[in-house]
Formats: C-alpha cells, sequence, structure tokens
C-alpha cells in the first residue's frame, strides 16, 4: 500500500447536518495516478457492507456529489478534489475509517 488520504467517520449524521459522516479530507495531495481504491476499515464484522457517497463541501453553493455508491474495494477514477467528506453511509453500525490511496 502506497500513499493514502484517510478520515475518520462516524455511523449517525453529524448534528446539524443532513448527510455529512466526517470531517472534510482531500486527495490531492495523493500522487496523480488514473484512479482511487477505497478502503473501509473497521473493527465490528456486522459492517461488512458499508456503502457511502462522497460530496465536495462548498462555502457558497451546494454541495457537489462526487462519487456515489462507495464500499470497500471500489475503484473510481483520479480527479484532485479538496474538502470531500463521507455523505450518506448506509449499512453501520459503528464508527470507520475511509482510506483512499491513488493506484493506476
Amino acid at each position: 500500500m502506497g500513499e493514502a488520504a484517510t478520515v475518520a467517520c462516524q455511523p449517525m449524521t453529524f448534528q446539524g447536518e443532513e448527510s455529512r459522516h466526517s470531517n472534510n479530507f482531500c486527495v490531492n495531495q495523493l500522487p496523480h495516478k488514473d484512479k482511487l481504491l477505497w478502503h473501509i476499515i473497521t473493527k465490528t464484522d456486522t459492517d461488512t457492507e458499508i456503502r457511502f457517497n462522497v460530496k465536495e463541501h462548498h462555502t457558497y453553493k451546494e454541495d457537489d456529489l462526487r462519487f456515489e455508491n462507495i464500499q470497500n474495494g471500489t475503484i473510481t477514477p483520479y480527479y484532485a478534489y479538496r474538502n470531500l467528506y463521507i455523505s450518506e453511509v448506509k449499512n453501520v453500525t459503528g464508527h470507520f475509517i475511509v482510506r483512499v490511496e491513488a493506484i493506476d
């Protein structure tokens, strides 16, 4: 495994937020490769089918949906996004970590 971005996520949405489950994170500091590989790290055996969307936060306009229906092992195109966050999480009971790695 090479360089990666990681973000801690919670099972419930942040207070006062509609769909946010994590703080912002960036993938633009990763090496420019063709794809991103998404890993979900959890300590519970029951959270094996976690799925979520990834949105990009904007201060003065509506947040953009960047990736949809991500699960452990999903591969997406590489884009140098900043201010991403995990949203609309499904099938989770506890806290988990998302690790994003740039791959060829």
